[in-house]
């Protein structure tokens, strides 16, 4: 693309007569068009890119978001019975020895 550009340009710039006729500066005209969609098609595909990664870097935000507060769910929801089993046994094997049957 740079080198199609810099020909276009030395062309334009030439001193030669043949360069200039009608024909040759229809020629640079349209050589001119074609290199503009050429770099709005890359610039597009490079925007695309861009955006394919956006969202799959924001997928896997939100599908860490959701696993977190899924487990949060999870620890909320059997917090109750996990607090009861773990710290009711500990509370019950810390008494002293001759209130333990109480």
């Amino acid at each position: 693309m740079l080198q199609s550009i810099a020909d276009l340009e030395t062309d334009t710039l030439s001193g030669l007569d043949d360069d200039h006729t009608q024909v040759a500066v229809l020629d640079k005209i349209n050589a001119a068009g074609v290199l503009t969609v050429r770099a709005q098609q890359n610039t597009n595909q490079l925007l695309m890119h861009l955006i394919e990664q956006l969202l799959a870097d924001a997928k896997r935000q939100r599908d860490a978001e959701v696993q977190h507060v899924n487990s949060r769910l999870v620890v909320a929801e059997a917090g109750e019975a996990f607090y009861r089993q773990v710290f009711g046994g500990v509370a019950r094997n810390s008494r002293p020895a001759g209130r333990r049957g109480r």
